[in-house]
C-alpha cells in the first residue's frame, strides 16, 4: 500500500470535498445490513489517498 507523504507524518486522509473541517464525530451508520461490521461507530480514514476516495 502507498503512503501519502502526509499521512508518513501521522495524519490520515479522508475523501471529502468539504475543505475547512476541523474535527470528526463518529456516527452509527444507517445500515440495514444484518452484518454486524456495517454498523460499526466511527469514522473512516485511510492512509492511502486512494482509498481515502473510495
Amino acid at each position: 500500500m502507498a503512503v501519502s507523504p502526509v499521512a508518513g507524518q501521522g495524519h490520515l486522509l479522508h475523501g471529502s470535498q468539504q475543505q475547512g473541517i476541523t474535527h470528526f464525530e463518529a456516527r452509527t451508520p444507517l445500515d440495514r445490513s444484518p452484518a454486524d461490521f456495517s454498523r460499526r461507530t466511527g469514522v473512516i480514514a485511510a492512509s492511502d489517498g486512494l482509498w481515502a476516495m473510495m
